[in-house]
């Protein structure tokens, strides 16, 4: 089994929740065959029923291999609250990761900022916005590791 655990959570931090009482229809395509997209699409539908907490529908399309359930019964060793502790561990690393990565942008957003406005090519609005955001970037992230 390959653990794809860290990706998926990355994947569903950042398509974001889905529209309310909406279901979401997500596609995972391949160019040929090998290509591992009957693994990514199989991990990524456990992540998001144990996210969701609702059931997903795994509807594989390719007709030559199916071989899902057969996949899915084989890696039936790890009980539900193993696996949904480990979803959760890793979705908290994925967040934290795309904070990171929010507040080291608002930091580059800002220092850029200041240098137009020393420059006087850019209104001091602009550059309270990014102090702003730079802030709420920085709360955020510190939320997230305390």
């Amino acid at each position: 089994m390959v653990d794809l655990t860290s990706e998926m959570a990355g994947l569903w931090a950042a398509l974001g929740p889905a529209p309310a009482h909406r279901a979401r229809v997500i596609q995972f395509a391949a160019a040929t065959t090998g290509e591992g997209v009957s693994t990514v699409t199989r991990e990524y539908a456990r992540l998001a029923a144990v996210r969701a907490r609702k059931p997903v529908w795994l509807v594989d399309g390719d007709l030559a291999q199916q071989g899902q359930l057969e996949a899915i019964a084989a890696e039936a060793d790890m009980d539900d609250d193993e696996f949904e502790n480990q979803m959760s561990l890793a979705a908290i690393e994925a967040e934290l990761k795309a904070a990171q990565a929010v507040a080291r942008l608002a930091e580059v957003e800002l220092e850029r900022a200041r240098r137009l406005r020393e420059s006087g090519n850019v209104p001091q609005s602009d550059l309270d916005r990014a102090t702003a955001d730079a802030a709420r970037a920085t709360k955020h992230l510190n939320n997230i590791v305390s």
